[in-house]
């Protein structure tokens, strides 16, 4: 993502963002509220359109012509869509293949042990705990094998067992296929020992760009320090 500007409402959203994420890389994009993650990840992923800039997946332009192709090619987990509540999981699947024309798929069961939620396919996923909602809409999110898989806040509402649990499924997602993860989250101790490099964003525009490792030689490894540092340097 290039330049990428934003303007909602007679409001700048977005300011000359840019975004480069790698094969093999989970990348944490953070900063404070308001800075306009949530904005750039809708530019990504087609449900909202920048003002302009210029959107690049595998060197090739996202746009009117090609956008079905590469988002053919991305999974996206943001904000549990009440509207399935009453749906069985099994029929939310069959849903999801026929909207990405999966023909050929495992069962709905290989997809939901994959994400270690072991429930019937018969239940109705507002029937779900919280972090068993974030792990059905991750399972349903790689189920096409993404070669990008987008996640917003996924520890929202997590226990510690749960955390550790979903940064398993991220890891073993990019392990297994060789792929690559952007994550926001505003709980940043849980993102030191999984991310490999962290974007900073405040006011729409993003500032850094580090990998881990300068983060571990510069900050202790902590992400939290880092955040500190650069926030309180843009104030």
């Amino acid at each position: 993502m290039k330049n990428i500007n934003k303007t909602i409402k007679n409001k700048v959203a977005l300011s000359n963002a840019n975004l480069n994420i790698n094969n093999n890389e989970i990348c944490a994009l953070i900063g404070p509220n308001g800075a306009g993650k949530t904005t750039l990840i809708k530019c990504l992923t087609g449900l909202s359109s920048s003002d302009s800039g210029i959107i690049k997946f595998d060197n090739e332009s996202l746009n009117n012509r090609s956008i079905n192709d590469i988002l053919s090619k991305i999974g996206a987990v943001l904000k549990f869509p009440e509207s399935i509540s009453k749906t069985p999981i099994e029929s939310i699947f069959n849903q999801e293949f026929f909207y990405r024309g999966i023909k050929q798929h495992k069962s709905v069961n290989y997809y939901l042990n994959k994400v270690k939620l072991n429930v019937s396919p018969d239940t109705k996923a507002g029937k779900l705990s919280l972090g068993m909602k974030q792990r059905l809409l991750i399972a349903l999110a790689i189920s096409h094998n993404p070669s990008l898989l987008i996640l917003d806040e996924p520890f929202n509402g997590l226990d510690v067992d749960g955390v550790d649990l979903m940064k398993n499924i991220i890891s073993d997602f990019v392990k297994e296929n060789n792929n690559s993860v952007l994550i926001t989250s505003h709980s940043l101790n849980d993102l030191n020992d999984f991310v490999s490099s962290v974007t900073f964003m405040q006011s729409g525009h993003t500032l850094h760009k580090e990998t881990m490792e300068d983060i571990r030689e510069n900050y202790g490894g902590s992400i939290k320090d880092y955040y500190r540092e650069v926030h309180n340097n843009e104030l």
